[in-house]
């Protein structure tokens, strides 16, 4: 029962942390290519109007 306590707030925030990622990216103040990794970013992102100039 303690466990379900002391994680529970580190699930909360993966959990918006995955489901608003740009906020969270903004928030933070990272580009993209640092927040996705270069692969990702290569092939979901480059070219698309996700991509911010």
């Amino acid at each position: 029962m303690l466990n379900v306590y002391m994680f529970y707030p580190y699930l909360l925030y993966g959990y918006y942390k995955e489901k608003y990622s740009e906020e969270y990216r903004l928030y933070e103040g990272k580009t993209q290519l640092e927040w996705y990794g270069e692969k990702y970013f290569d092939k979901y992102i480059k070219g698309t109007k996700l991509e911010e100039k």
